[in-house]
């Protein structure tokens, strides 16, 4: 026997009795783990979490298990306890995470949005008042735990404001494979008039739970932005247990499918597959209507039955236009709850609208609101497109279907009244292409007036160039082509000049919109 040899002997044994002595502290902390599980759910209710919650047992104390094929898309299961005084919120999530790309990951990315609230600068400098009043209230998330395949595992913030949020794998993950991700954390809720906050009427928590960022050529790192909807994501399933004192009325996305009742608390379970994420909605002396359009279930929450009834009318008759001009709403139900927001924000068969837009003067705006609000369950829950790039394709598109829904219901003179109101000529001037990007404003009032406004504009000239008829054809075809899917502004125009049979190329650009971008 040579040194040589001798010497690769002595480095196995080293090599042995390290990764020994590794998985042996890994099993004594994952029975902390275990021991210390937020499924101490039962330690505060008569009725412990089920289904999904139950689903969410501890990580397993035994070695990861080979890789296997996945389902197509990535599922989120959630156990959300909140606290008595409303100000925080226990969970436990369960990430099982499908590999979609053609690339081996060697890491997931996840968003943890609700960490942009760490900071005041969550709001524009404008918005600081009306969204916090006098003084700025915390919000985000505070991690307890983490485990990657069953084991307890690394994590990283990748940027300053904590919401890109790293964690590498154990082993390499090829595509069509799937990773399996357990947090605990808790989420702090600021008091805040805002998508994400507790305001003086209602709680909304939008994009509070940490979902996986989309990868594009490499995990797409975007900043939150205090401007517009800095969100992107793709089209998971998700199901969710919610667990809430008594006195408040939960509004979701999804449907819920059961719920169970202690003597303080209510659990309601929910079910929401194929959306890109999962917002709530919850408030305490609301009154509750719910109403049909055809085969969808509006739901709707509001302080008072009048405005609830007004919301629920309103997006019942914005389901029944789209879905003629469109296609098939894509959910089984529509929730509306009356928020603190200003104007309206959409998720995926939820929309939060502002107490302003139930105004006894301001009726007008509210119905204007929800049916755009409404439009977005086409152009951004069902079709997805990159709202950080590209915002115009699925906020212009819903600004100019809130105009088409009014022209359906109150016709043509009422629809040019409102445009003039709202939207007006062509302007000279402006500071943005309708095409740029949601980082390159510096206000919302720019923002506004080049995607919405210019957007809608750009629009409605289509619209009148190629005719309702063609106009509407393409709308359902790239609608049924990229259901489920994100879409680019290429798919967009690119279904107009299918239609039409017509080169829209010089079209676009005209409006300051460049397909060879």
């Amino acid at each position: 026997m040579t040194y040589h040899s001798r010497k690769i002997k002595k480095h196995r044994l080293i090599l042995f009795i390290c990764a020994a002595g590794t998985l042996l502290i890994g099993v004594i902390l994952l029975f902390l783990f275990r021991q210390n599980s937020l499924f101490a759910l039962k330690e505060t209710t008569e009725d412990p979490v089920k289904t999904p919650a139950t689903a969410l047992e501890a990580p397993r104390s035994t070695p990861a298990e080979p890789k296997k094929k996945g389902p197509e898309r990535s599922l989120y299961e959630i156990a959300a306890k909140l606290s008595k005084d409303g100000s925080t919120l226990s969970c436990i999530e369960r990430i099982t995470y499908v590999n979609t790309s053609n690339d081996t990951l060697y890491e997931i990315v996840l968003n943890t949005y609700a960490n942009a609230f760490l900071s005041e600068k969550a709001v524009s400098e404008k918005e600081f008042k009306n969204v916090y009043g006098k003084e700025f209230s915390i919000g985000g998330i505070e991690i307890e735990r983490m485990s990657l395949n069953g084991f307890p595992c690394f994590y990283k913030y990748k940027n300053p404001d904590k919401t890109q949020l790293g964690v590498p794998l154990f082993l390499e993950l090829e595509p069509g494979d799937r990773a399996e991700i357990i947090l605990e954390f808790k989420l702090t809720i600021p008091k805040a008039n805002n998508r994400f906050g507790a305001g003086k009427n209602a709680t909304m928590l939008g994009n509070v739970f940490p979902i996986a960022a989309v990868y594009e050529n490499g995990w797409r790192l975007d900043d939150y932005i205090p401007i517009g909807d800095p969100f992107f994501s793709e089209t998971s399933d998700y199901k969710l247990a919610v667990q809430l004192p008594k006195e408040y009325m939960l509004l979701s996305t999804g449907s819920i499918v059961s719920t169970s009742a202690s003597d303080e608390t209510v659990t309601y379970y929910i079910a929401a597959p194929g959306v890109r994420e999962a917002a709530l909605a919850f408030a305490a002396d609301y009154a509750f209507v719910s109403r049909q359009s055809g085969t969808v279930t509006v739901n709707s929450s509001a302080k008072t039955e009048s405005r609830a009834l007004f919301a629920a009318e309103a997006a019942c008759e914005a389901l029944s236009v789209f879905s003629g001009l469109i296609g098939p709403y894509p959910y089984e139900s529509l929730s509306v709850v009356q928020s603190d927001i200003g104007g309206g924000m959409e998720y995926p068969g939820l929309i939060m609208i502002g107490e302003e837009c139930y105004g006894k003067y301001n009726k007008e705006f509210g119905e204007f609101c929800i049916a755009h609000e409404t439009a977005h369950q086409w152009w951004y829950a069902a079709v997805g497109s990159d709202q950080i790039n590209t915002p115009w394709v699925d906020e212009a598109l819903a600004e100019y279907m809130g105009f088409v829904y009014w022209r359906e219901k109150y016709g043509e003179k009422e629809f040019e009244r409102l445009w003039a109101r709202y939207i007006g000529p062509k302007p000279d001037h402006l500071n943005h292409p309708i095409d740029a990007p949601l980082f390159e404003f510096s206000s919302v009032s720019d923002y506004a007036e080049s995607v919405y406004r210019q957007g809608a504009r750009m629009l409605r000239a289509l619209n009148e160039k190629i005719g309702d008829k063609v106009f509407f054809m393409a709308l359902k075809k790239y609608y049924e082509r990229n259901f489920g899917k994100t879409a680019s502004e290429r798919d967009l125009a690119g279904a107009f000049m299918e239609a039409s049979g017509e080169d829209l190329t010089g079209f676009f650009a005209d409006w300051g919109i460049d397909l060879n971008d």
